[in-house]
């Protein structure tokens, strides 16, 4: 894809003080907001960037949507729609966000939404290449699981492996695979029910991954200014190295090198 709008910087982040920022290809960090604006951050596949804010919506619950073009402009979303209470990116230029009232939504940048799911409990989710991965119980009482499904409408869920019991971020890349933490390690997961690891990381503990093209992992190493970051390098046989940046979200993007 085009390393256009957001997808101009390989990684976005929020910092520790609800700050969004850009990482480019030479690490360097960029502000764009102000500090305290977003909770949450999501890209889509044209590199239109979202966020939760901080501030709650008034139409049922959530947080107020915005949508960047990577530009430091944020445009809210003002419709009469529910806000969100997590969000990612989606096709074309649109997010997906789980409702304040539990609903699973699209929601483009002119406004239009759609209810694409509102029968199972949802507790994460994401998208890529065609593919909705999320950790989820279809019905009352199940057990959550990983599933995945295509965009078609009506959404028609695939259970992957066994009941998810530690399963703590979903991230999938740009070719529909699915990554996570486990254990707590960065592990992937593909349709067919085969699972793995996803890069040496270590002694590291994980706390989310995020993966697009790049695949950036965020640790539990701790400090006022957020969490240290490491990213997926193929020296050495591949593993993860130390990014020497902090913060408390990442979103990978679909910048290609």
């Amino acid at each position: 894809m085009a390393n256009s709008k957001g997808n101009a910087y390989p990684l976005w982040i929020i910092s520790n003080n609800q700050q969004v920022q850009s990482v480019d290809s030479k690490q360097t960090v960029t502000n764009q907001s102000n500090e305290g604006f977003a909770l949450e951050i999501g890209i889509s596949e044209d590199g239109t960037v979202w966020v939760l804010s901080t501030d709650p919506d008034p139409d049922g619950g959530g947080a107020k949507v915005f949508w960047s073009n990577g530009d430091n402009n944020w445009n809210e979303i003002a419709t009469s729609d529910p806000g969100g209470m997590q969000i990612c990116g989606y096709t074309g230029s649109s997010c997906l966000i789980m409702s304040g009232n539990g609903q699973l939504m699209s929601i483009d940048t002119d406004g239009s939404s759609n209810v694409i799911y509102d029968t199972g409990i949802i507790l994460d989710f994401d998208y890529g290449n065609g593919l909705i991965w999320a950790i989820m119980a279809e019905n009352a009482g199940d057990i959550a699981s990983l599933h995945y499904t295509k965009t078609n409408t009506p959404l028609s869920w695939t259970k992957v492996g066994d009941d998810v019991y530690d399963l703590l971020s979903l991230s999938v890349n740009e070719a529909g695979r699915c990554f996570g933490v486990e254990g707590p390690k960065p592990v992937y997961y593909d349709t067919d029910g085969s699972t793995g690891s996803a890069g040496a990381f270590g002694d590291h503990i994980a706390v989310s991954i995020s993966v697009k093209n790049g695949n950036f992992v965020l640790s539990n190493d701790g400090k006022p200014e957020g969490n240290l970051l490491y990213e997926w390098t193929s020296e050495s046989g591949g593993t993860y190295s130390s990014m020497n940046i902090r913060a408390a979200k990442i979103c990978s993007t679909y910048y290609s090198a």
